[in-house]
């Protein structure tokens, strides 16, 4: 989802400043014009040696940004970007140098099935504070939030909760994703924090188990909505696995009918629904502005974004992993096009 959200500003900076964008590959449509180099990682060394065109470019900026994703870390050139960044770098991040990091593990199983285990409980990013938060919340599209961080201590609620009440107080959308763990918390503890988070969220994502487990068994997805529509004000989103997805925004509820795929592993498919969900929304309106449109166009594209995470959901489940499963715009149009949707 982090792709998606960077994007988006991305986006945003070109239509204010007109910027100009480069990129190493072909990344396919992100919904703005870009200069494509060339696909190798040579291009970054030739970059920071400043042999190439694209250094002067870079030079004569204010304040360029260069983005380097895990897959350009791999290789000879890889090693050589990865030791040139490290040496001239510096981290404004605050540091708690006495303190674990996060971690989970995925293990696969020969019977198909598999067990995430989580270790962030105390960990570093659990002491975060909402002054931590508070200088990168300027200008930003929208906040992505999960019921995961206010799981981790009493002080991440906290901040979970302020910043929160902050982004509604400065009218900045929220995207709420319930990514409930039940090895961080139990049903009631979590029911009790997220009811106090949802009534400020603008797009809340939740898996119909996810529903059952915290808010009580239902039949089927539609007979939650009510409860929901009644908690928050927006966008509502219930995902069913295979069965596809709903949303409903008060007054009207959209259902798409999911893809069949051969499953090996539905680790991040969730993620990657609602990464797909909000990038086919941003390359039509935004989040603030979905609420401005006509209720047809409204529908036109919501129904356009169900499907676009419907199909990020299911190629995610046709691979080993978890980010590294989800697929780019380029795979998304390619399926699009052989199940003529």
């Amino acid at each position: 989802l982090e792709a998606t959200i960077l994007n988006a500003r991305i986006r945003k900076s070109y239509k204010k400043n007109n910027l100009k964008i480069y990129s190493i590959g072909d990344p396919g449509d992100l919904t703005y014009p870009y200069f494509k180099i060339n696909s190798n990682t040579s291009a970054i060394k030739e970059i920071a040696s400043g042999v190439s065109e694209i250094s002067s470019e870079i030079k004569k900026s204010k304040k360029p940004l260069v983005i380097i994703g895990e897959s350009a870390l791999i290789g000879e050139a890889g090693q050589y970007i990865f030791d040139t960044l490290s040496n001239n770098i510096t981290v404004i991040t605050k540091m708690y140098p006495n303190e674990k990091t996060g971690l989970s593990y995925l293990n696969h199983f020969p019977d198909g099935s598999h067990l995430k285990t989580y270790y962030r409980s105390g960990s570093a990013a659990s002491k975060i504070q909402f002054t931590d938060i508070k200088p990168h919340l300027t200008n930003i599209e929208f906040l992505h939030v999960t019921g995961i961080t206010p799981a981790l201590s009493s002080t991440a609620l906290t901040t979970t909760l302020n910043t929160l009440e902050y982004c509604k107080d400065n009218s900045i959308p929220i995207c709420l994703d319930i990514n409930y763990r039940e090895q961080l918390w139990d049903a009631n503890t979590a029911r009790n924090v997220l009811n106090k988070m949802i009534p400020l969220s603008t797009v809340l994502k939740i898996g119909f188990d996810e529903a059952n487990t915290i808010w009580g068994q239902e039949k089927t997805p539609l007979d939650h909505f009510p409860y929901f529509n009644e908690l928050h004000d927006g966008l509502t989103i219930i995902t069913n696995d295979s069965q596809g997805s709903l949303i409903s925004d008060g007054s009207e509820t959209i259902h798409m009918p999911g893809f069949q795929v051969k499953v090996l592993d539905p680790v991040g498919a969730g993620d990657a629904f609602l990464a797909g969900f909000i990038g086919e929304l941003y390359r039509h309106t935004s989040i603030k502005e979905i609420f401005t449109v006509s209720h047809a166009k409204k529908s036109q594209i919501l129904k356009k974004c169900l499907i676009v995470g419907n199909v990020c959901g299911a190629l995610t489940c046709t691979q080993h992993g978890d980010t590294q499963a989800m697929p780019n715009m380029i795979k998304i149009k390619q399926f699009i096009q052989k199940n003529r949707i």
